[in-house]
């Protein structure tokens, strides 16, 4: 604290209790300034933000003790910055100089609670991994002696889907078998997607268990298609894209929820978009630091849709491995694997055994 210039009161932290007090041995005045305010998003929608002044004894012990109870609550909710942690976040800003206003995790939606509960960008397997890191991890996801590596299975999935997308102008225009295989749906053709089990499609994001998409697929309902109908099949996808795609899915009242729209938006659109289903939600959210398991499936899909936006798919884009590029030497499945590299996220984060 501040007397004509100089230090009169210390704020220090008491070795017996914990608690930050004050020295209040010397009984003249003082001046007490809390802050800061910012202009700033956080500020006006999730932060707690505070600038007071305080001057002279005769102001009520009752807004010191408030000021004091900030000052103590905002030191406890500090966290410790380890070693690993600190090297990690070295790396991080080494290769994003132009992308540091994001290292905080702050990927704007305002107004949700949930937020500050995600980690920092730094701090995320998934976001950290270098694009050597992200194939390898890939490329050893899964073998049998059976059926083959997982790699090449999932890579036939997403290369028969993108055929199926080119062979027509909209989704409509297929047959029922292909607009199953797309959907995540047991299909007949998988002989001719080169898959040596039918069950194959379950690979990123099987949808044979949704009930209520099987009717949909079946009555081959055009609402499916004209939501798809908002992707562009090549080239950039904008938020307006993405926005008219979930304005058309939503029109469902019931059924199409954020695992359905995913398997489609990411059989359309491999590069960019990844499916986010039982098999992948409870690790893909243990990595982001998120315990609340109704964080992309609660009540509100619009909701769920805009933090999948925002939240996920802005830190997948991020990434280290997702701005890189596999060497002119790479093999022909590692620069496949590239081509389709969001949608390998599923490979990261995959359980099996999920329910």
């Amino acid at each position: 604290m501040l007397k004509d210039g100089k230090v009169d009161y210390v704020l220090w932290q008491a070795a017996d209790d914990n608690k930050t007090t004050f020295d209040s041995r010397k009984k003249i005045k003082f001046r007490l300034i809390v802050g800061s305010a910012n202009f700033t998003n956080a500020a006006f929608s999730r932060n707690t933000e505070a600038c007071v002044y305080i001057d002279d004894l005769s102001t009520s012990d009752e807004i010191v003790g408030q000021a004091l109870e900030l000052i103590h609550n905002s030191y406890c909710q500090g966290k410790l910055f380890n070693k690993k942690s600190l090297e990690q976040y070295k790396v991080f800003c080494k290769k994003n100089q132009a992308r540091l206003q994001k290292v905080s995790g702050d990927f704007g939606l305002p107004n949700d609670k949930c937020l500050d509960k995600i980690r920092p960008t730094y701090e995320m397997k998934s976001v950290s991994l270098t694009w050597e890191k992200f194939y390898d991890t890939v490329k050893n996801e899964e073998a049998d002696n059976e059926h083959g590596p997982w790699i090449e299975r999932r890579l036939k999935v997403l290369e028969y889907s993108q055929a199926l997308f080119r062979s027509c102008d909209h989704f409509s225009e297929l047959n029922l078998d292909a607009r199953r295989f797309i959907a995540g749906q047991n299909s007949e053709l998988f002989k001719k997607a080169g898959l040596p089990q039918k069950s194959d499609t379950k690979f990123f994001g099987s949808m044979q268990a949704a009930k209520d998409l099987k009717p949909i697929i079946k009555n081959n309902d055009r609402c499916i298609s004209l939501a798809l109908d908002c992707i562009p099949l090549e080239g950039a996808i904008t938020k307006k894209h993405y926005n008219d795609f979930v304005s058309k899915i939503l029109e469902y009242s019931t059924g199409i929820g954020l695992a359905i729209a995913t398997r489609l938006l990411t059989m359309k659109r491999p590069d960019f978009f990844v499916c986010i289903d039982s098999k992948n939600e409870k690790n893909l959210l243990k990595d982001f630091g998120i315990e609340n398991m109704s964080y992309l499936a609660n009540s509100d899909k619009r909701v769920n849709f805009e933090r999948y936006w925002k939240q996920v798919l802005g830190r997948l884009h991020d990434s280290f491995w997702w701005n890189s590029k596999p060497t002119e030497s790479a093999s022909a499945i590692e620069k496949a694997v590239w081509k389709y590299r969001t949608a390998f996220v599923d490979s990261l984060f995959y359980d099996e055994f999920a329910k």
